[in-house]
């Protein structure tokens, strides 16, 4: 990467790029540290770009490509990312508070200690990514795949995991206290020390032969939340 662009000379690409009826082209683009509050990066390309630190609170990211992106940092609170493709992505201690990150594709991305808290990640797909230590208190992840992924510590408590699928992810140490899991699939998931005390599921709910939900503390319901 080359060395940082300033806020103007992003804003002039973006509006050229628009004039020109084409998305922002910003692969491999150094835009570390830049204040780019409620800036729209609708549709842009961002494929290995260097977002470290970035300021990002409210910016528009829907649809936007940030494959391998380093988001390492970057303050996203009240983003929106839905529908972003976030594949291989780094989003190391990022703050994605309340952020709208439907159906957003975050495959293999690496979100170690990221704070999800209330975000909106409907339908999204995390599979095999690293939640090690993330808090998603609060966040709704309903109809979610987080197949595979690592969840080791992550913090979900009153979460909304209504059909989503955790097959074979690893919730050791996590805190499910309060969560939705009605209609959830937890076959093969590792539950090892994972708090479930107050979460529900109900006769929907997929477990591994022999779990046993109540014996950790999980409520069932007769009700099907899911729809």
């Amino acid at each position: 990467m080359g060395n940082s662009m300033e806020k103007s000379e992003v804003l002039r690409i973006i509006e050229s790029a628009w004039a020109q009826k084409r998305a922002p082209d910003f692969r491999r683009a150094d835009l570390s540290r830049l204040d780019l509050r409620q800036v729209n990066l609708r549709r842009a390309n961002l494929n290995e770009a260097d977002l470290f630190a970035a300021d990002l609170r409210e910016a528009v990211l829907n649809n936007a490509s940030l494959i391998f992106a380093n988001l390492m940092k970057a303050k996203l609170q009240g983003a929106d990312l839905s529908h972003a493709n976030m594949v291989f992505a780094s989003l190391h201690l990022a703050d994605l508070t309340a952020a709208e990150m439907s159906e957003v594709n975050l495959s293999a991305a690496d979100l170690l200690g990221a704070t999800l808290h209330q975000a909106r990640l409907f339908g999204a797909t995390l599979a095999e990514a690293n939640l090690s230590e993330v808090v998603l208190s609060e966040a709704i992840l309903k109809r979610a795949v987080l197949t595979e992924s690592n969840l080791t510590g992550a913090v979900l408590a009153g979460a909304v995991l209504s059909g989503a699928s955790l097959k074979y992810a690893v919730l050791a140490g996590a805190d499910l206290s309060e969560a939705d899991l009605s209609e959830a699939a937890l076959t093969g998931a590792d539950l090892t020390g994972a708090r479930l005390s107050g979460a529900v599921y109900n006769e929907a709910t997929r477990w591994d032969a022999g779990v046993n939900p109540a014996g950790l503390g999980a409520k069932k319901s007769r009700r099907w939340f899911l729809f």
